[in-house]
């Protein structure tokens, strides 16, 4: 079952903000039509990507398979 954890987009235009939580990424690029993300929350994996569909963070391969 695909799991994702649900966003919102904060004042900061690269940065969005897990609702009712601390989590948050920000955006590799500035590029709109590029949808990849690192986790910016202290103790994250900076190193994984996520993409951001529907207003939910996933995997790459999560949001390849819908």
């Amino acid at each position: 079952m695909m799991e994702g954890v649900q966003t919102k987009i904060v004042p900061q235009p690269t940065v969005v903000q897990e609702v009712g939580g601390e989590r948050t990424w920000e955006a590799d690029t500035l590029n709109e039509w590029d949808n990849s993300w690192h986790e910016t929350t202290p103790g994250a994996n900076r190193a994984k990507r996520w993409a951001r569909v529907d207003g939910l963070m996933m995997s790459f391969e999560d949001a390849e398979a819908l």
